[in-house]
């Protein structure tokens, strides 16, 4: 099992962010590409996850931020122990990519 934690920059550019949003893209190219590369060499008892949250509340100083500006009122941090645990149980479900939290698929899909 190999598992890679993104973010959602890299399925959803990020304006002003430029290089971070290239490197995020191409983490992600990268993991798609390895699990073409396991199936064409008929590697199928190998799992590649790709992990695409957007913010955790695991950093105080974002926490903050987020509560003074009341941001959390319309997109609340995800706690960690549940990315965690949702990680966890993709990976166990051979999942391809987590999107966390779920609506950030729904919108990646809606801009495709």
């Amino acid at each position: 099992m190999t598992c890679s934690i993104n973010d959602m920059g890299g399925i959803l550019p990020l304006p002003f962010n430029t290089a971070y949003t290239a490197s995020k893209f191409g983490a992600t190219g990268h993991m798609k590409a390895l699990r073409m590369e396991l199936a064409l060499e008929k590697q199928h008892n190998i799992h590649v996850t790709t992990v695409m949250p957007s913010f955790l509340d695991t950093n105080d100083e974002i926490s903050q931020m987020v509560h003074a500006i009341k941001a959390d009122r319309v997109y609340p941090l995800i706690k960690w122990k549940s990315a965690a645990n949702r990680i966890v149980r993709g990976m166990l479900a051979g999942e391809r990519e987590i999107k966390l939290p779920y609506f950030v698929d729904t919108f990646h899909r809606i801009l495709k």
